[in-house]
Protein backbone atom coordinates (compact mmCIF):
# COMPACT_ATOMS: atom_id res chain seq x y z
CA UNK A 1 0.00 0.00 0.00
CA UNK A 2 1.44 3.26 -0.75
CA UNK A 3 1.23 6.43 1.58
CA UNK A 4 -0.19 9.39 0.43
CA UNK A 5 2.38 12.46 1.11
CA UNK A 6 1.14 14.99 3.71
CA UNK A 7 2.38 18.16 4.39
CA UNK A 8 2.25 19.87 7.66
CA UNK A 9 2.22 23.36 7.76
CA UNK A 10 3.57 24.39 11.18
CA UNK A 11 4.81 28.17 10.52
CA UNK A 12 2.78 29.11 6.92
CA UNK A 13 4.55 32.43 7.18
CA UNK A 14 7.78 30.82 7.34
CA UNK A 15 6.47 28.74 4.42
CA UNK A 16 5.81 31.92 2.17
CA UNK A 17 8.82 33.56 3.28
CA UNK A 18 11.33 30.83 1.42
CA UNK A 19 9.38 30.98 -1.41
CA UNK A 20 9.23 34.86 -2.01
CA UNK A 21 13.07 34.50 -1.01
CA UNK A 22 13.54 31.71 -3.72
CA UNK A 23 11.85 33.26 -6.33
CA UNK A 24 14.19 36.70 -5.51
CA UNK A 25 17.33 34.63 -5.83
CA UNK A 26 16.31 32.35 -8.58
CA UNK A 27 16.77 28.90 -6.07
CA UNK A 28 14.84 26.12 -5.34
CA UNK A 29 12.88 26.44 -2.15
CA UNK A 30 14.28 23.18 -1.10
CA UNK A 31 18.03 24.34 -1.36
CA UNK A 32 17.07 27.43 0.66
CA UNK A 33 15.65 25.42 3.60
CA UNK A 34 18.43 22.72 3.33
CA UNK A 35 21.14 25.71 3.81
CA UNK A 36 18.57 27.14 6.78
CA UNK A 37 18.95 23.45 8.17
CA UNK A 38 22.76 23.21 8.04
CA UNK A 39 23.31 26.50 9.58
CA UNK A 40 21.68 25.63 12.04
CA UNK A 41 22.91 22.20 12.95
CA UNK A 42 26.49 23.98 12.01
CA UNK A 43 25.13 26.34 15.11
CA UNK A 44 24.34 23.17 17.28
CA UNK A 45 27.20 21.14 17.26
CA UNK A 46 28.85 24.95 17.59
CA UNK A 47 27.21 25.12 20.83
CA UNK A 48 27.40 21.26 21.88
CA UNK A 49 31.25 21.69 21.81
CA UNK A 50 31.60 24.90 23.68
CA UNK A 51 29.06 23.13 26.30
CA UNK A 52 31.28 19.87 26.16
CA UNK A 53 34.26 22.23 26.49
CA UNK A 54 33.20 24.66 29.55
CA UNK A 55 32.56 21.58 31.10
CA UNK A 56 35.92 19.68 30.67
CA UNK A 57 37.40 22.96 31.81
CA UNK A 58 35.06 22.79 34.77
CA UNK A 59 36.18 19.47 35.82
CA UNK A 60 40.30 20.60 35.22
CA UNK A 61 38.78 23.46 37.42
CA UNK A 62 38.39 21.53 40.20
CA UNK A 63 41.36 19.42 39.61
CA UNK A 64 43.66 22.51 39.88
CA UNK A 65 42.01 23.86 43.05
CA UNK A 66 42.57 20.13 44.37
CA UNK A 67 46.05 20.49 43.47
CA UNK A 68 46.62 23.39 44.82
CA UNK A 69 45.02 22.69 48.34
CA UNK A 70 47.31 19.95 48.33
CA UNK A 71 50.56 21.84 47.47
CA UNK A 72 49.84 24.52 50.09
CA UNK A 73 49.55 21.62 52.62
CA UNK A 74 53.22 20.48 51.21
CA UNK A 75 53.80 23.83 51.61
CA UNK A 76 53.28 24.68 54.82
CA UNK A 77 54.85 21.06 55.57
CA UNK A 78 58.23 22.40 54.23
CA UNK A 79 58.19 25.39 55.83
CA UNK A 80 58.02 23.62 59.43
CA UNK A 81 60.50 21.27 58.60
CA UNK A 82 62.72 24.52 57.17
CA UNK A 83 62.33 26.16 60.58
CA UNK A 84 63.22 22.50 62.14
CA UNK A 85 66.24 22.81 60.53
CA UNK A 86 66.99 26.34 61.57
CA UNK A 87 66.43 25.89 65.08
CA UNK A 88 68.86 22.59 65.05
CA UNK A 89 71.78 24.94 63.31
CA UNK A 90 71.35 27.29 65.47
CA UNK A 91 71.15 24.38 68.73
CA UNK A 92 74.36 23.01 67.00
CA UNK A 93 76.42 26.25 66.48
CA UNK A 94 75.48 27.19 70.35
CA UNK A 95 76.83 24.26 71.44
CA UNK A 96 80.17 24.73 69.30
CA UNK A 97 80.26 28.37 70.47
CA UNK A 98 79.83 27.79 74.31
CA UNK A 99 82.94 27.57 76.47
CA UNK A 100 83.74 23.70 77.33
CA UNK A 101 84.95 23.78 80.73
CA UNK A 102 88.08 22.93 81.68
CA UNK A 103 89.24 19.07 82.07
CA UNK A 104 90.66 18.30 85.24
CA UNK A 105 94.53 17.68 84.97
CA UNK A 106 94.98 13.80 86.29
CA UNK A 107 96.45 13.69 89.56
CA UNK A 108 99.62 12.93 89.92
CA UNK A 109 100.79 8.97 90.32
CA UNK A 110 101.81 8.41 94.13
CA UNK A 111 103.90 6.24 95.13
CA UNK A 112 103.28 4.36 98.31
CA UNK A 113 103.22 1.36 99.54
CA UNK A 114 105.76 -1.64 99.83
CA UNK A 115 107.20 -1.57 96.45
CA UNK A 116 105.71 2.15 95.39
CA UNK A 117 102.54 0.90 93.88
CA UNK A 118 100.05 2.28 94.84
Amino acid sequence: MKRTKRTIRILPDLSARVDEAAALAGESPSSIIEAALGDYFARESVYGAVETQTRRLGEIDERVKAQNATLAKMGESINALGKLVVELKGMVEQTAAAPRPAEPEPEPVRKGGLLGWR
